[in-house]
Parts: structure tokens; C-alpha cells; sequence
């Protein structure tokens, strides 16, 4: 009988992770233990906070950067536009 690709993903992860009572990764259906070392790294660095991901890979996290600018330039817009558009309410509302 065969299980379906999610029950054998799934059972891989399980086994991978010491889940399934330390069966081997050669019962598990990996060529070898290389293609289970590839996984098991690229669920650990889709696991770390910011900050590990930062300190494993020496990147610059650029979208971070940019949302922050992003923030400050519409700060910026907001504080230079809303002192005129307030003056000028008041003034309408005086006359």
C-alpha cells in the first residue's frame, strides 16, 4: 500500500527530527544522510528570529531598511503637511 506524498513528507520530517522511536534515515527513504543534513539546515534557518538569520548568513536586511525609511518619510510628509492644513481650518473657521 502507498502512502501519499504529504504521509511520506511528513513521516521524512518525523524521522528526521527523532520523532518516530530512532529509525534510521536509511529506513526513511534518504539516498543518504547528506540530503537529510540539507533539510534539517533549511528548517533550523526558516525556525531563527531576525537576529540568528543576521548572524548565520553576515546579510544586511534590506527590507527591514527599507520599510523603516518608508516610516520616515511619511512621518516627515505628515509633520510638514498637517501645520498648514491646520492653520488654514482655523482660519476658515475664525471668518
Amino acid at each position: 500500500m502507498s502512502q501519499s506524498p504529504s504521509a511520506d513528507v511528513t513521516y521524512k520530517l518525523a524521522n528526521i527530527l527523532g520523532e518516530t522511536g530512532g529509525m534510521s534515515d536509511s529506513v526513511d527513504g534518504f539516498a543518504d544522510h547528506g540530503e537529510a543534513d540539507v533539510l534539517r539546515r533549511r528548517l533550523k534557518y526558516y525556525f531563527m528570529n531576525p537576529c540568528q538569520k543576521f548572524y548565520a548568513k553576515r546579510k544586511v536586511p534590506w527590507k527591514l531598511i527599507l520599510q523603516l525609511v518608508k516610516v520616515i518619510l511619511v512621518t516627515v510628509q505628515v509633520s510638514l503637511h498637517f501645520p498648514s492644513r491646520y492653520y488654514s481650518m482655523l482660519a476658515v473657521r475664525v471668518v
